[in-house]
């Protein structure tokens, strides 16, 4: 996210993402009184199926984020176009690593810091 934004963690083929949303100022009344925010996000669930969902003010608007499970990094994008589509909302997305995730990638840490240390 920019600066707020969308959710992705990938886990079995190595990969993961954190991301927060923000619901644009351009369509979050109209939206929310006509109940597209809560259908958007209702189908993101069913759609992502996120480890977690937490809904929060980003930066004093309303916004959130979700950790999913990802196969392959392209679904980024799709991931994105949803939010979007969906909300007009601004996203961002970072990369997570899980405790073994970070013990793999620290092995060879060793051989980084000699060849450029």
């Amino acid at each position: 996210m920019p600066s707020s934004g969308d959710p992705a963690t990938i886990r079995e083929a190595g990969h993961a993402g954190y991301g927060q949303v923000l619901v644009s100022c351009r369509c979050r009344q109209p939206a929310i009184r006509t109940g597209k925010v809560e259908k958007v996000f209702q189908q993101l669930i069913e759609d992502l199926q996120p480890e977690a969902a937490y809904f929060h003010a980003v930066n004093g608007e309303r916004g959130g984020f979700f950790v999913v499970n990802m196969q392959d990094s392209s679904q980024i994008a799709d991931i994105a176009e949803r939010l979007f589509f969906g909300l007009n909302a601004k996203i961002e997305l970072v990369p997570v690593m899980t405790a073994d995730d970070l013990r793999k990638g620290l092995s060879g840490v060793q051989g980084t810091i000699q060849r450029y240390g």
